[in-house]
């Protein structure tokens, strides 16, 4: 998701200064758009509502993915809201270039933060807790 957003970011920046160059490229906006898409439906999307299951015990699930989903939806709602705002402060390629520098901080955060559950069970998923 990341590349597909610096990708864009780049394609619009070179759009601005080489805009003679771009319409030769017409088709890379299409295929980040598609990589974008790709990566979140077969990626992000799926695996964050399976580890919100894995990472809250039986006590605390309900509520711990309530709250999960609550804080999914209103960082969704926060990206759609600002994007008009950082396209007009940043130009559109800063806005898209910020949303993949947001991104790479989130991968960050899984790979340093978020435990590792592949093959453990639930009982040793708890131990960790």
């Amino acid at each position: 998701m990341s590349l597909a957003l610096a990708c864009f970011g780049s394609f619009a920046y070179y759009e601005d200064v080489h805009p003679k160059i771009v319409p030769n490229l017409d088709w890379i906006p299409l295929l980040c758009v598609l990589v974008f898409t790709v990566a979140f439906t077969l990626g992000i999307s799926p695996i964050s509502w399976l580890l919100v299951t894995e990472l809250f015990s039986l006590e605390q699930r309900g509520l711990g993915t309530a709250l999960a989903t609550a804080f999914s939806y209103l960082c969704a709602f926060i990206g759609v809201k600002t994007f008009v705002d950082f396209q007009e402060l940043f130009g559109l390629y800063g806005a898209f270039w910020l949303y993949a520098f947001i991104s790479v901080c989130g991968l960050c955060f899984v790979v340093c933060c978020v435990p590792e559950t592949k093959g453990r069970d639930l009982t040793e998923i708890d131990a960790y807790r």
